[in-house]
């Protein structure tokens, strides 16, 4: 059996792992550490830095091509798609099949935002035993998309759900959870403030025209040519750039904080999104991602699709991304209930702390792993 790789880091605890194992690091413009004598793996922090006035969360590379000093689990390797075959709606009905198949109650995180909607009127165009489902709902979820919330609560075989609060922090329910996570990383996640700083102009300007002016490094420029060609298509834009920094560094960022809640033997929680076709979709539609100057057509392929179910022409029209942290609050609330805290989360599930987190010394950590994790950081 292959030792387990890790998934999730945490920073503030993890620098003292790297000092355990005589990695030697420095600080840099976000939480995660510079490691010396990795530069490539440093100038994909520099991309995060670039992309974001507060970056954090751990930097992959799903092409395995850039040197990483420790062994990060990768659970979707990078793969240029070779032809545009599919629409948006047969992706995401090979999807809804997908996750079907798994015979169980299937638990929607609905926050009446454009991902979690997209993915709720997937499921009622294609699932074919509608009495499957269960959308799991709160007060803001009905605040965010009033019309669709009664439409939802006419389908007599639908069975719906408020989740806030308590309800959220007590209730174990049977069947897989489904999240509307990975839309915004396939998407470019352009949040509305690096929109309002950059405006459309900024987006569609030549990338290195920005990557120069925030760093005045060519090495870094140069750097990043060579790594753009990896995604399999000419990269030119800002816009096109941010799509491959967040499509292949970090996608694997949500489905990680889902599983610090998840105990042995509990449902599986999945990201919708993060699957081949849909981001083959966008590998072949990135231009669109972003189709006129106003903001509100920001995420227009999955707005479409959901207009197509519900009609909804103010929806359509006016709706912007929204970062609605509702879902994120209670997670991390029941996180903190069940003591979760860890320097890092393993493949397996694995969470490697010690016991008297967060005044971590190297004689608890010692103690607890001795050398078990090495192979780790073996650089």
């Amino acid at each position: 059996m292959h030792n387990p790789s890790i998934l999730h880091t945490t920073p503030v605890y993890f620098k003292k792992v790297l000092d355990y194992h005589n990695i030697s690091h420095f600080p840099s413009k976000s939480s995660i550490p510079y490691i010396s004598e990795y530069k490539e793996y440093n100038y994909l922090i520099d991309i995060n830095s670039v992309f974001s006035n507060s970056p954090s969360g751990d930097v992959i590379d799903r092409t395995q091509s850039i040197a990483m000093p420790f062994k990060l689990h990768i659970a979707r390797p990078w793969i240029v798609p070779l032809s545009n075959n599919l629409s948006l709606d047969e992706s995401m009905n090979k999807r809804v099949n997908e996750l079907s198949d798994y015979n169980e109650k299937i638990n929607i995180f609905w926050s009446g935002g454009i991902d979690s909607t997209a993915v709720v009127v997937a499921f009622l165009l294609n699932c074919k035993n509608i009495s499957q489902l269960r959308i799991l709902y709160s007060t803001s979820s009905m605040k965010e998309n009033p019309a669709l919330f009664l439409a939802l609560s006419s389908i007599e075989q639908l069975e719906m759900m408020e989740f806030s609060g308590d309800v959220y922090l007590n209730q174990n329910l049977d069947g897989i959870f489904i999240t509307g996570d990975a839309a915004d990383d396939l998407t470019a996640s352009l949040d509305l403030s690096f929109y309002q700083e950059h405006g459309f102009d900024g987006c569609k300007q030549p990338w290195q025209d920005l990557f120069y002016n925030k760093t005045q490094n060519s090495n870094f420029v140069n750097f990043c040519e060579q790594f753009f060609q990896k995604s399999g298509r000419d990269i030119t834009t800002v816009l096109e750039a941010r799509w491959w920094f967040y499509t292949n560094c970090k996608i694997q960022k949500f489905p990680a904080l889902a599983s610090y809640i998840l105990q042995p033997h509990q449902p599986l929680v999945i990201g919708f999104f993060d699957f081949y076709d849909f981001e083959h979709f966008m590998f072949w539609n990135t231009d669109s991602i972003l189709s006129t100057p106003d903001y509100s057509s920001y995420k227009n392929q999955l707005k479409k699709y959901i207009f197509l179910y519900d009609k909804n022409n103010n929806y359509f029209k006016n709706k912007t991304k929204f970062n609605s942290n509702q879902l994120l609050k209670y997670r991390n609330k029941k996180i903190a209930l069940l003591n979760q805290n860890a320097i890092m989360l393993l493949s397996d599930g694995t969470r490697i702390k010690t016991d008297n987190l967060p005044f971590l010394s190297e004689h608890d950590y010692r103690l607890k792993y001795q050398n078990s994790l090495d192979y780790l950081f073996d650089v």
